[in-house]
């Protein structure tokens, strides 16, 4: 298993994976947050949609592949350039790991990555949006994050359907 990070240029190549691998966690229910019914467009899109941050520096997106191909991915989401010189926090988005291979590291792997990324971007805290009681939390809490908050019914984008939240940090 390699984990990759993906540059704009390189977007397109994984795209079609990457809806897969969203629409077939989707399906296992484990990404509430998201419509059970997203299409394969929608799914191609949300990936899609990414390139202008991707190539402006304000969003890095991983993959973990295999011989099967694209089995994982995550997001690095910037609140500032990482050119500006002042620390700030970075936000986890869109931890996905396929089904068949949970619970093998492959998250763990996924997120050092991206925490030895936001530590050289200068990020000084990392945030993560997650759902309130699912196996996520319990992840996250295992990779030193520390619930912050919780609250009620949310929707975050025409993706997404309300449910709960609980805001996760880590400092770096």
């Amino acid at each position: 298993m390699k984990v990759v990070l993906l540059n704009a240029a390189t977007l397109p190549v994984y795209r079609s994976e990457l809806a897969s691998l969203l629409i077939k966690v989707i399906g296992e229910g484990a990404l509430q947050g998201f419509e059970p019914s997203l299409s394969f467009q929608k799914a191609e899109d949300f990936f899609h949609d990414l390139r202008p941050q991707i190539t402006q520096q304000y969003v890095m997106l991983w993959i973990a592949r295999d011989h099967n191909g694209v089995i994982g991915t995550v997001q690095l989401k910037m609140d500032g350039k990482p050119t500006d010189n002042q620390p700030g926090p970075g936000t986890v988005s869109t931890l996905l790991v396929h089904p068949a291979v949970r619970r093998s590291g492959i998250a763990r792997k996924m997120m050092h990555e991206l925490e030895e990324a936001a530590t050289w971007l200068r990020c000084d805290m990392l945030l993560s949006d997650l759902q309130s009681g699912t196996g996520a939390e319990s992840f996250y809490r295992a990779q030193g994050y520390r619930c912050c908050s919780t609250s009620g019914k949310h929707s975050s984008s025409l993706h997404y359907n309300a449910h709960s939240d609980a805001m996760y940090y880590k400092p770096l």
